[in-house]
């Protein structure tokens, strides 16, 4: 109360203020923001630092276990009074007032929404409520920023047929991505339940853990950590973060490749973007790829942006989504570092034309300075988290390559095994049988590649082809060493880009209106039944049925039961789906692990990851000693997962 109404009277004293010319409506409001700013941030630090008894000696003891949500509550009481601030100043201009009243409403129902969705708590009510004010905040920032005139253009703009058609078709495309990312056919499995055991932590415990155990920026995590304590932890809740993030990235890959090569180019490049495999699969998963994905575009266009039109604003904003990157995957360097290797090949060829390179060696500092600023929090982390796993012998190793047997025969790494993932980015996860087939068919690939003898290429194509190829051989010539570290996942950026690349060729290669429309058809539909296959079959080496498996077991426990994990870092996927199940995890030999389990009246052994020819081993030593003093009633066989059922 005291956060809110202390600025009720700020915007009392702005309105005189606003009749007094423009120069003087602009001070007004510079003072009331600062006056009412100041009160809020005053009010949260003192609600963030003031003990519990502070609370209980003020409002009783009934308000002392809510002490710790002061914080939020007060910063949403904070960003109302702003709020407040913000509406004065655009009621009082005369204008936009439905514009104002809309954002009022979506921040009403945006609060309502969240409390009739998320669970029944006070962090979700206080959570909810910053929420809802945040988007108030922010919505009339944006419309008090807009320009004079800004609805007369807007209003000419799309009273032309083709704005129309664009925003049409262009919401059907998004409309039909999200469709094909809300058809979710497997269950989580082992890295997304780590996310959501981290995200359930408290914030400080997350942070803690991914500090000390963990290998990734806390980007991703701290957005699912606020996600799932205004939404909840449901499957298809701790996915909608990057099921959104994954069609957002649809209209962005639209407007991005319009900006670098035209309405053509864009339209095929956002139909790819709707079906490709890999786009929809990681858009379903609870972790950081969907927003790796759409940064990577974001800074391409950026960057292209800014070498094009030399724009201030283009430049700040390559640094700022350079630094987003690095705060969700680390392995976002590799693209950094390609984009300013360019950068750098644009300086020396402007100073062998003798071309003033002034202006653009100040704004690339700039943005430079921007990054270096934005990521310094998370360099001390990153040193933390390899300290940690070094001092637990594990260096910035993974438990295991997740589907590594359709890309690891022998073991080794190999030109075959970068043919399989380069297929699999542009396919999708296959059965090994099938990347067996399309990896022996690399000398078609070669024939192909003549087809680009005496095609032009232009400067934004190799750019691209630059930042989406180079990460992929930098990571081959690392995993030469570490061979755990060549994944798909860790330069899934390329896939995006690839498209775009892919979306040029189709467009301009064919001579006519007729081949374009073609070639794009047959290509779409090449991605559609990969897509299909990779969702529906039940050999893809990256489905884990583990939900399903988990689901068997709890039904076929009683009392006196026991469960044995192999790898025991699945307790996590069981803690989420059966929580009530007790387990023996499979840690130490398999000899004392079978003993301990000598007083149990049946035992189930869920295996998998057997790919991994450690845990395969220790598996088959487990189903060994219980096969010497139990009889084998049942076994489940599901994707990439088995079950057995011991008396």
């Amino acid at each position: 109360g005291i956060a809110a109404f202390a600025t009720s009277t700020v915007p009392l004293v702005l309105l005189p203020r606003l009749s007094a010319g423009p120069a003087g409506a602009r001070r007004a409001l510079r003072v009331a923001l600062a006056i009412a700013g100041g009160l809020g941030v005053v009010a949260v630090l003192v609600g963030a630092v003031a003990p519990a008894a502070w609370y209980r000696g003020l409002l009783g003891a009934r308000y002392s276990a809510v002490a710790g949500l002061a914080g939020p509550y007060l910063a949403a009481m904070a960003l109302l009074g702003v709020g407040r601030v913000l509406a004065a100043r655009v009621l009082a201009a005369g204008r936009r007032r439905r514009a104002a009243a809309a954002i009022c409403v979506v921040a009403v129902a945006v609060q309502a929404t969240s409390i009739c969705l998320a669970p029944r708590t006070p962090r979700a009510v206080a959570l909810s409520t910053l929420l809802a004010t945040a988007v108030l905040a922010g919505g009339l920032t944006g419309l008090a920023a807009v320009p004079t005139g800004w609805r007369q253009r807007l209003a000419t703009r799309l009273r032309t047929r083709d704005a129309i058609v664009t925003a049409a078709a262009l919401t059907a495309i998004t409309v039909l991505a999200l469709v094909l990312r809300l058809l979710i056919t497997r269950g989580l499995w082992l890295d997304e339940a780590t996310s959501v055991t981290q995200a359930k932590m408290s914030f400080a415990g997350m942070l803690h853990n991914l500090r000390t155990s963990d290998v990734h920026p806390p980007g991703y995590f701290s957005v699912l950590w606020a996600w799932i304590r205004v939404f909840g932890d449901g499957p298809l809740s701790v996915r909608m973060p990057s099921v959104l993030l994954g069609v957002a990235t649809v209209p962005v890959v639209f407007f991005a490749a319009r900006d670098i090569y035209g309405r053509r180019t864009a339209w095929v490049a956002a139909i790819f973007a709707m079906v490709a495999p890999q786009m929809v699969w990681y858009s379903q998963e609870a972790r950081m790829y969907a927003l790796f994905m759409l940064l990577v575009v974001l800074a391409v266009w950026a960057q292209v942006r800014a070498l094009r039109s030399g724009s201030w604003r283009a430049w700040i904003a390559l640094g700022v989504v350079s630094a987003a990157m690095m705060w969700t995957q680390y392995f976002t360097i590799l693209v950094i570092l390609a984009q300013q290797l360019i950068v750098a090949v644009v300086v020396g060829l402007r100073l062998r034309r003798r071309q003033p390179v002034g202006p653009l060696l100040l704004r690339w500092a700039a943005s430079l300075a921007v990054f270096g600023l934005l990521i310094a929090p998370v360099i001390p982390f990153a040193h933390d988290q390899f300290a940690a796993n070094q001092a637990a012998g594990r260096g910035f190793n993974t438990p295991t390559a997740a589907g590594a047997g359709a890309t690891q025969p022998g073991g080794g790494l190999s030109a075959y095994i970068l043919i399989a993932n380069l297929l699999w980015a542009v396919w999708g996860y296959q059965p090994t049988s099938v990347m067996t087939a399309l990896g022996a068919l690399w000398p078609i690939g070669m024939l192909l590649v003549l087809l680009l003898l005496g095609r032009g290429r232009s400067r934004r194509t190799v750019m691209l082809l630059v930042v989406a190829l180079l990460p992929i051989a930098v990571v081959f010539g690392i995993a030469t060493q570490k061979r755990f570290l060549f994944d798909l996942r860790y330069f899934i950026g390329a896939v995006p880009l690839l498209a775009i690349v892919a979306a040029r060729a189709a467009a301009t290669w064919p001579k006519r209106r007729i081949g374009v429309v073609a070639l794009t058809g047959v290509l779409t539909a090449s991605l559609a039944v990969g897509l299909g296959d990779q969702q529906l079959n039940g050999n893809n080496p990256r489905r884990y049925d583990f939900a399903p498996a988990l689901r068997l077991i709890a039904a076929n426990t009683r009392p006196g039961d026991q469960v044995i994990l192999a790898p025991p870092y699945l307790n996590d996927l069981s803690h989420y789906y059966q929580p009530q199940l007790a387990d023996v995890p499979a840690r130490g030999g398999s000899r004392s692990i079978v003993l301990s389990t000598a007083s149990d009246r049946r035992v189930f052994l869920l295996g998998s990851f057997f790919e991994n020819p450690g845990q395969s081993r220790q598996i088959a030593q487990l189903l060994a000693g219980l096969s010497s003093r139990r009889t084998l009633l049942h076994r489940w066989r599901l994707s990439n997962v088995r079950v057995w059922e011991f008396q």
